[in-house]
């Protein structure tokens, strides 16, 4: 049989609770059968209490105005006065200003604030600044007092004590009784004690809100840099990738600053397409373009391509800038390659709809400018050279599913694929005719 489960249940006994502490000077302090040296154990215990329950209620929380709550009410209760006060030190204005108040509700001694550099001589702030306690048993008597605000609500005896730690000094406290009330040694030493423990609190409390503060500042940077992030991405939908993340990192090399430098362009299309666009539906056009420009556009960016630009149903792709690749030509021809099948395999869809429609490439290689082209507000990224305009005659005089290079593209390739001379064509543009050659396949 299993085990009684009760048998299993381990007894825990109830979380010491700290009796009450009904006050620092008990009764039995004032018994005549106790001598001096039996009163002094008790009367310490009494205070060690006291402190573990103030020490214990300015810990619960890490906001300020609880933490004064919590403190000066506990405070009056322990000591059984009637009348307590904080004032705290506000940096921003440099004044002393009431945070939390019993037994005084008079507007004008609430909003009542000591400003620190004032050559008013004024108890509160002397207090402050000395970091040394005053004790009052009889206010009115008081000529230190000059404002009568607290004595008109009645208030007789008065201890006021700073708030201080070991880097700070934070405000003082102000604990008394509307009877005339001697303050005796143990309730000097409790009070400087909770002030003690109220100005690490604080502390903390203060270390937190900037640790929030920190927070909340970098929580609102990651939101702003989401947001750029977010806006980078839509911005790579207009432009290259390569060219917005060359433009981010910035540096010496400033991809929009013109340059010279080597590339092979590679110029591709539907062939066909004028006749299909004539004879079509624009609906019907644009999803062609938006299938094809998609299929293209991931082999463009897997093989580092830079796509200078559209062209309708064509498109201008350079290597070797914006990133720097070894054989250009390449991975620009292994790219033409990957495209004509793709195309092979949408163009079995489109010639089901009734698309009668190819696809056609042109290869050139040699020496382009590179940099910006356009005007504020509407900036391009392009090349300046006879290498690009080469590319696209070559392209233009293609056939369906051909592939034709520049004479340097097939010598530069001669041990990576077959090729053969096409034909001698006089290009529209160019004074000298260009000896075109078919990229057959791939050599084993």
């Amino acid at each position: 049989m299993p085990p009684d489960r009760r048998s299993l249940i381990v007894r825990r006994r109830p979380a010491k609770q700290w009796p009450p502490i009904p006050s620092v000077v008990g009764p039995e302090d004032n018994c005549p059968n106790k001598t001096g040296v039996e009163k002094e154990p008790r009367r310490r215990n009494r205070e060690l209490f006291a402190l573990l329950e103030i020490s214990q209620t300015a810990t619960k929380s890490l906001e300020a105005e609880k933490i004064l709550n919590a403190t000066l009410n506990k405070s009056m209760e322990i000591l059984k006065f009637d009348v307590g006060y904080v004032r705290t030190l506000d940096k921003e204005r440099k004044n002393l200003v009431v945070r939390v108040a019993r037994g005084l509700s008079s507007p004008e001694f609430l909003n009542t604030s000591f400003a620190i550099d004032s050559p008013e001589p004024i108890v509160g702030k002397t207090v402050f600044k000395t970091q040394k306690p005053h004790i009052s048993i009889d206010v009115r008597k008081d000529q230190t007092f000059k404002s009568r605000t607290m004595e008109r609500e009645g208030l007789v005896s008065l201890a006021m004590v700073p708030i201080v730690t070991k880097e700070d000094v934070f405000g003082f406290i102000g604990l008394g009784t509307k009877q005339s009330h001697h303050f005796s040694e143990v309730e000097l030493r409790l009070i400087s004690g909770f002030c003690s423990q109220l100005g690490t609190a604080l502390a903390n409390a203060q270390l937190f809100d900037g640790v929030q503060a920190r927070a909340a500042e970098l929580e609102q940077r990651m939101r702003e840099q989401l947001a750029v992030a977010e806006r980078l991405e839509r911005l790579k939908g207009f432009f290259s990738p390569h060219l917005v993340e060359r433009i981010l990192v910035g540096g010496p090399y400033d991809p929009l600053k013109s340059h010279r430098r080597e590339i092979t362009a590679a110029f591709m299309g539907l062939k066909g397409f004028t006749a299909f666009a004539a004879c079509s539906e624009p609906e019907e056009v644009m999803i062609v373009l938006e299938q094809f420009h998609r299929e293209m556009g991931r082999l463009i960016l897997n093989y580092d391509g830079t796509l200078a630009r559209f062209a309708g149903e064509g498109m201008l792709v350079f290597f070797n800038d914006l990133v720097e690749v070894a054989n250009p030509a390449e991975r620009a021809l292994r790219m033409a390659f990957a495209m004509r099948e793709r195309v092979k395999d949408l163009s079995e869809k489109w010639s089901r709809l009734g698309y009668d429609l190819g696809f056609g490439v042109g290869i050139a290689h040699g020496h382009a400018t590179l940099g910006r082209i356009g005007y504020e507000g509407r900036i391009d990224y392009g090349a300046i050279g006879t290498v690009t305009d080469v590319a696209f005659r070559l392209y233009d005089e293609a056939n369906h599913n051909q592939i034709l290079a520049s004479p340097r593209v097939a010598w530069m390739l001669e041990e990576v694929v077959q090729s053969e001379l096409t034909a001698t064509l006089t290009l529209k543009g160019f004074p000298e005719p260009i000896k075109a050659h078919t990229i057959l396949r791939l050599k084993d």
